[in-house]
């Protein structure tokens, strides 16, 4: 069985997936301006998903920079100066 690897889905996937934990936090905030949670309550959970939210921007880097690097070609002056050696 073949797969292929599609850079670019994988990276929409990561940015859909990195606005989850912002879009909590935000409720969180809310939650603690209505006084329905104490700060004590709401900041571990707020910090919490920031740890993931920058999990999810180390492998958005990581993914970019394995994409960047299978794309990269040789340029054109390196290409002709190997076929010359």
């Amino acid at each position: 069985m073949i797969s292929s690897y599609y850079y670019n889905d994988k990276l929409r996937g990561f940015y859909t997936a990195r606005k989850e934990p912002g879009e909590t936090q935000n409720r969180l905030r809310e939650m603690e301006n209505k006084h329905y949670l104490y700060d004590f309550q709401a900041q571990p959970m707020i910090d919490e998903y920031e740890e993931i939210i920058r999990g999810l921007n180390g492998l958005i880097a990581r993914i970019a920079e394995n994409r960047d690097r299978s794309n990269w070609k040789m340029p054109r002056k390196l290409d002709n100066l190997s076929k010359c050696l």
